[in-house]
């Protein structure tokens, strides 16, 4: 049994499985895997080598995009912005309170 790197018709990765070295079909599984770092590696058909198929400003982009926030960062922003309004209500109450007495 061998791991092989399926890829489609223009090269683009697929999945990974695993099968009989019998099993291998050219241009269809790729047998050594792309060089760590890559964003979207291609299989180039005519150098037989994997390229990055980004471009460099497609890279910046993706490393500059801010992650995205978790659940509990969603509720203690939401949470701070309940309890910001409610702060300013309860001033509203006070100060027609006040006005009310007087």
């Amino acid at each position: 049994m061998i791991l092989v790197y399926v890829i489609d018709e223009n090269g683009y990765f697929i999945e990974t499985q695993t099968i009989e070295e019998k099993e291998i079909v050219i241009d269809k599984h790729i047998t050594f895997a792309w060089s760590e770092g890559m964003f979207r590696p291609k299989y180039d058909f005519v150098s037989k080598q994997w390229k990055e198929d980004m471009t460099q400003a497609e890279i910046d982009a993706a490393l500059n995009t801010p992650p995205t926030p978790t659940p509990e960062q969603i509720m203690k922003k939401y949470i701070t912005a309940l309890e910001l309004k409610l702060l300013g209500l309860q001033s509203e109450v006070e100060t027609l309170k006040n006005g009310s007495v007087q």
